[in-house]
């Protein structure tokens, strides 16, 4: 298996979009106080990556085995197009979530039990996801994992590896008993920082499912949250998301729990807005969708013009998010 192959079976590329995450929990770490500890912070970078490419790589052998018996549903997944050997695929895959296992087993280690418990989490996410007898992809909750996974499990674990524990939560063991203390007042500001990501993780996913909610081009087996609200009510959730995201800032910088050069995220607004209100008229101003136009919905993913808003979204308020913390490191 050549590296091109390698990179376009568990999308290398699009794995960039866990970095926006990632740095905020780092920053935010950083301006409460602590240095960064490189040790940890690398490791799980690397659980990170090697986990998301794992979960992508799951995905896209699941989607092989469903084709199997058609020669032409085959020549279009990234394991057919590439014929790459099925049992390499699978023995990359062990590897990948071998390796993310113990990395995560050795990080939670160097910090705390509570961090393994998460990784936990994290990595049934990534493995139920795609495979099992209901995965999570199908349900009508899967903008709730993959906000949470991506915008709030991500950020929050690069805040732990780098501050004490007990600064957040932490688990003491006095066999057989058992201690948890935290601190509450940072808990909920770490959660009302990872609001805009959760929003626009989140989104995005939405986003997709209600274009194809209005092109009819979600699988049958999928039941998605559009398809139980209606294209009205899930525009409303859409940009309710996208509200709740800042008002988090906005409570965070009240209560004092976060900076106020966070404010610095007023100037995604504009953008916002506009945004919103493309999505919105793209959406309800095609009812229907002819077969060229489904195949290229189907084919093309995040790709298509009509998830450009999301993705410019995501950009736009992770982004700014991201220079606020910048700047209240600098003026430190």
């Amino acid at each position: 298996m050549g590296l091109s192959s390698f990179g376009e079976l568990v999308a290398l590329r699009t794995k960039l979009a866990s970095i926006l995450p990632f740095l905020v929990g780092v920053l935010f770490a950083v301006n409460l106080g602590y240095d960064i500890n490189w040790a940890n912070t690398i490791i799980l970078f690397f659980v990170t990556l090697t986990l998301a490419m794992a979960t992508t790589g799951i995905s896209n052998l699941v989607a092989y085995n469903k084709s199997q018996g058609s020669v032409s549903e085959q020549s279009q997944t990234v394991i057919g197009k590439r014929r790459l050997p099925l049992l390499l695929v699978q023995l990359v895959l062990v590897v990948m979530l071998t390796v993310a296992t113990c990395l995560g087993i050795w990080l939670a280690w160097r910090t705390n039990l509570m961090l393994l418990l998460l990784g936990i989490v994290g990595l049934g996410i990534a493995i139920f996801y795609t495979i099992g007898p209901v995965p999570l992809s199908r349900l009508p909750l899967g903008e709730v994992f993959v906000g949470g996974s991506l915008g709030l499990l991500l950020p929050f674990t690069a805040v732990y590896v780098n501050v004490p524990s007990q600064k957040l939560i932490g688990i003491i063991l006095h066999w057989p008993g058992m201690l948890v203390m935290g601190n509450l007042w940072s808990l909920i500001a770490v959660v009302l920082l990872c609001l805009p990501l959760m929003a626009t993780t989140a989104n995005l996913m939405f986003a997709e499912n209600i274009v194809g909610l209005r092109d009819q081009t979600i699988d049958e087996d999928k039941h998605t949250l559009p398809e139980y609200l209606g294209q009205r009510w899930s525009l409303i959730i859409y940009r309710s998301f996208l509200v709740i995201g800042f008002l988090g800032i906005i409570i965070g910088m009240a209560t004092g729990m976060l900076s106020w050069w966070l404010a610095v995220m007023l100037i995604a607004v504009p953008a916002v807005v506009l945004n919103d209100r493309h999505f919105k008229q793209m959406v309800e101003g095609k009812t229907t969708s002819t077969a060229d136009d489904t195949t290229t919905s189907a084919h093309k993913g995040l790709l298509q013009n009509e998830l450009r808003p999301a993705i410019s979204n995501l950009l736009w308020v992770n982004g700014s998010l991201l220079l606020g913390l910048i700047l209240e490191m600098v003026v430190q």
